[in-house]
């Protein structure tokens, strides 16, 4: 006689947001890409062009403390990004509406299976493997937006104490504002969605034994072991 199986629950996902005694619930996670240039005021807008992924929400993981390398590539590459938290949702928001959408400010990394994505970009596959894995987007607590405002602030990463990202937000391409607009006319934003806005440069390879430490300047700072 076989036994019946308990119904198979998840916990929705959370992040602690500081100051604060109740924890963000994660709904979906949206990801643009290449969004940062030397010369962002030289960029022509277009957005046919703009690189949106997303990553499954349940894979969001602490960016302090240790990482398990995850399986099925050799070659992991890492991200530091500038995280916006939307407290308020909303469908076909204005620009200068966009603020008020948002609940506050984290770090995070995007972790790409980069050997993966290539293949999948030969093949003209999708990029689910190589985007969205156990561990994928480690993210810190949230700041809240009364606590920090983005403007040119550093955003950096060291791996085993060398300097392997180093940009400013002013070098956005696609301004917060903009992106928060321009998702929210493909996707109707919910409360509880996680924005990653994007990378500068000097992403690269990461393996395990590797000791990240990464931060933007005025907001927060985190340490990751790589196991």
């Amino acid at each position: 006689m076989m036994s019946e199986s308990a119904p198979l629950t998840l916990n929705r996902p959370t992040l602690p947001v500081k100051g604060k005694n109740h924890a963000f619930d994660i709904a979906r996670v949206f990801c643009i890409g290449r969004n940062y240039s030397k010369n962002p005021s030289a960029e022509v807008k277009n957005e046919q062009n703009v690189v949106l992924f997303m990553k499954d929400p349940f894979m969001i993981s602490s960016a302090d403390g240790e990482l398990l390398y995850p399986n099925g590539t050799h070659k992991l590459r890492h991200e530091i990004e500038l995280v916006v938290a939307i407290g308020k949702g909303g469908k076909d928001i204005a620009t200068e509406a966009s603020e008020s959408h948002i609940l506050g400010y984290a770090a995070g990394i995007d972790f790409t299976k980069y050997d993966v994505q290539e293949h999948a970009k030969q093949a003209g596959y999708p990029w689910d493997l190589c985007k969205s894995f156990p561990g994928c987007a480690p993210c810190t607590s949230i700041i809240p937006k009364e606590k920090f405002k983005p403007s040119h602030n550093r955003i950096w990463l060291t791996r085993n104490g060398e300097e392997v990202q180093d940009g400013h937000l002013g070098q956005m391409i696609w301004t917060i504002p903009e992106i928060i607009s321009m998702i929210s006319r493909h996707f109707t934003l919910l409360p509880g969605d996680l924005i990653f806005t994007g990378t500068p440069i000097g992403a690269g390879m990461t393996e395990p034994g590797d000791y990240l430490v990464g931060g933007i300047d005025g907001l927060v700072e985190f340490n990751l072991m790589i196991k």
